[in-house]
């Protein structure tokens, strides 16, 4: 029997064939590409990401300024429909209901003006109807209709913020009738 010493050559490793080498750059090759598009994919996010919270960390106090003043403007408002809904100006504003599908850019102010301050800005207003023994389903009624005292509902007012294109917050505030 004979053994190997440590004088001896190692036996030679098989020759890979053509083949086998090709499909090992071809694997290579694709992990490559996996993992550049993988380092793109994160570097595109992590970019996305800086801006969205610069955007945020400065604009959010706005953005809830700007919604505030919607909602100081709509407790000042009578609650009896004034048939004018989907306000785009502060002259169309006469109601609670002139609120229902609103849209202010520039933005509105609680006293009535505009904010010509805020420009790119703009407010996104709905209104719909709740009632008190389930605040987490609207009624479906419509919110622009008189409702009575008697009634057992609340308004919600939701006012999305928005800048150029992007929301920059949502709020919403119950009114009641």
């Amino acid at each position: 029997m004979k053994g190997k010493t440590s004088g001896e050559p190692h036996a030679k490793r098989p020759r890979r064939s053509a083949t086998d080498q090709a499909a090992t750059l071809i694997d290579v090759l694709v992990a490559t590409m996996i993992l550049g598009i993988a380092l793109i994919s994160v570097t595109e996010s992590t970019s996305r990401t800086v801006e969205l919270k610069a955007t945020l960390e400065q604009d959010p106090t706005t953005a809830y300024v700007l919604a505030k003043e919607i909602f100081e403007l709509a407790q000042t408002l009578p609650k009896q429909p004034s048939g004018v809904t989907a306000a785009t100006s502060p002259t169309q504003v006469e109601a609670l209901d002139s609120l229902a599908g609103a849209e202010f850019s520039p933005p509105l102010l609680a006293n009535g003006s505009v904010d010509s301050a805020h420009t790119g800005w703009t407010q996104v207003v709905d209104l719909a109807l709740y009632d008190l023994d389930d605040l987490g389903t609207p009624t479906g009624e419509d919110a622009t209709a008189k409702v009575g005292a008697h009634q057992a509902r609340l308004y919600q007012l939701r006012v999305a913020v928005l800048q150029g294109t992007e929301e920059v917050g949502v709020y919403r505030w119950w009114l009641t009738p």
